[in-house]
């Protein structure tokens, strides 16, 4: 009997013993990197427009025409058009809204810079207040096209903004011969940078949560190469710098000069130079973030000569290094501008991996 309590109390402290080597020798928990290959799918027609939060893998794909105007929803009173469907504004001198009844020539209009999205200083529509009041001017609204990036037109509007109180903005609109005249109050959703209005709908819902994106891939108006004061719908990649996300660049090819030609240096470095499995968080410090919402833009790809081919390069030897608004860090490369399943223009891909 002696003998078998003995062996139980070995047995109990051998148990004890080994469960408590068990714990100690236990390795502290390590979360899993975040990475990952996504598409973001805006059409050959870039009708679409697609937000990112990268630490959840997170897509949110809107259509590019749902929307008119956006209005800034908290940090000051800035209105935009929808250059993503070649959108713009011209700005009638007058407060006499019935007066406005014709729309001037093209190159009248001024479109939104491409930065606008995160950077509310830089909209056509400009100051519209003046010692906190309306200066009630009337703006003419080219709506721009359907498909976006079609040469499909919508009309104009005229539209005037009446005010702005207790968040809410009010605005008056008809089309330019008097036709389907309304008043609108669009108060503002403060859980984003903006507030979506569409002439035939009403508010909209277009972006999500300011704080769970980004980077937002969008088309946007840009000069073309045509004649002076042509414009061409194309496509951008804009960080949401308004709500505090930053972007470093490790360029390997930044000495070498922009270029449509297939045989010019920029055209013909090699993948190999990429430093993309080497970066790390002390780079993104040592390169330092930019707020500049075009930071990663339209410069990791080109369409080559002759354009008519269709070959869209992308210099994926360059690696952008983003800071999230949530201090989480990531480094992004893309691969390619097309479907790899279809070969169809508008479907941009990237990898990502979470910065060690």
């Amino acid at each position: 009997m002696k003998g078998l309590i003995k062996k139980s109390s070995c047995l109990v402290l051998l148990t004890a013993f080994l469960a408590g080597c068990s714990k100690n020798d236990e390795a502290p928990y390590v979360p899993p990197v975040i990475e990952g290959s996504i598409t973001a799918a805006l059409g050959e027609e870039l009708e679409n427009q697609v937000f990112v939060n990268l630490a959840k893998k997170e897509l949110l794909s809107v259509p590019a025409g749902s929307w008119d105007l956006a209005f800034q929803s908290s940090g000051g009173t800035a209105i935009r058009v929808n250059t993503g469907k070649k959108s713009s504004v011209y700005i009638a001198e007058t407060t006499d809204f019935a007066s406005v009844t014709s729309a001037p020539a093209a190159r009248a209009f001024a479109y939104d810079d491409p930065a606008a999205m995160s950077d509310p200083s830089k909209t056509a529509i400009g100051e519209w207040m003046a010692a906190g009041a309306s200066k009630n001017l009337v703006y003419i609204i080219n709506l721009g096209n359907d498909a976006p990036a079609s040469s499909n037109p919508l009309g104009y509007k005229k539209m005037q903004v009446t005010g702005f109180e207790d968040g809410v903005y009010h605005i008056k609109y008809a089309n330019l011969d008097g036709t389907e005249a309304g008043e609108a109050d669009i108060p503002v959703n403060t859980r984003t940078n903006y507030t979506y209005y569409s002439f035939a709908k009403g508010v909209v819902q277009v972006e999500p949560d300011k704080d769970s994106w980004d980077l937002a891939f969008a088309g946007i108006t840009v000069a073309g190469g045509g004649p002076p004061g042509s414009y061409v719908v194309s496509f951008a990649v804009i960080s949401n710098t308004l709500n505090g996300t930053r972007v470093a660049e490790d360029n390997p090819g930044k000495e070498l000069v922009d270029s449509d030609l297939p045989e010019d240096p920029i055209n013909q470095l090699p993948d190999s130079e990429s430093n993309y499995e080497t970066l790390s968080k002390a780079d993104y410090a040592r390169i330092g973030g930019s707020d500049n919402p075009l930071a990663i833009g339209r410069d990791w790809y080109q369409i080559l000569k002759p354009h008519s081919d269709g070959i869209y390069k992308v210099y994926n030897w360059r690696t952008y290094l983003i800071k999230t608004q949530h201090d989480q860090y990531f480094k992004l490369k893309f691969t390619a501008y097309k479907s790899v399943e279809t070969g169809e223009k508008g479907y941009p891909s990237f990898e990502y991996q979470e910065l060690p």
